[in-house]
């Protein structure tokens, strides 16, 4: 969702939001840092909210919903971009894919290299592991697992 300005800083709030209770499950302050926009980023799944199916009808629901955590600022939206990450060939459906206990059972063996094989990835993460930045941690760790590699050869 965007808006003019990120409101919800204005009123010491951070952008965001998780729930089992609500259509929205997570969102995040995506909002550039000089807070020339605002932006909110929500995942939802339509699945478990079908009155959310219609796209016209997820847009105006997003914005109540919002309104619930952020007030009703959030009613004013300037604009409204969506991703189904579902239909997205490249990744499992956004979040992570994985059942619980796996990482405090196995963790260290996503990243353990398998002879030349080197694991990047957001679940190989050392930290923040699921989100975007551990993705870009897991990845420059690889690399330069890589490298090391090949300067010992």
């Amino acid at each position: 969702m965007l808006y003019e300005e990120p409101f919800w800083r204005a009123d010491g709030l951070n952008g965001a939001m998780q729930s089992d209770r609500s259509p929205i499950q997570l969102v995040f302050d995506n909002s550039p840092e000089d807070g020339s926009m605002g932006v909110l980023s929500c995942f939802l799944s339509v699945v478990e909210c079908p009155h959310l199916a219609d796209r016209k009808l997820r847009e105006e629901g997003l914005k109540e919903e919002l309104a619930r955590y952020f007030g009703p600022k959030a009613l004013d939206a300037s604009g409204y971009v969506e991703k189904d990450w579902s239909t997205d060939p490249w990744s499992a459906g956004c979040i992570w894919p994985l059942t619980p206990g796996l990482l405090t059972a196995g963790g260290e063996h996503l990243r353990k290299p398998s002879g030349r094989i080197h694991w990047a990835g957001t679940e190989s993460a050392m930290r923040w592991c699921g989100y975007m930045d551990g993705a870009i941690s897991a990845g420059a760790r690889a690399a330069a697992e890589v490298v090391t590699a090949l300067r010992s050869r």
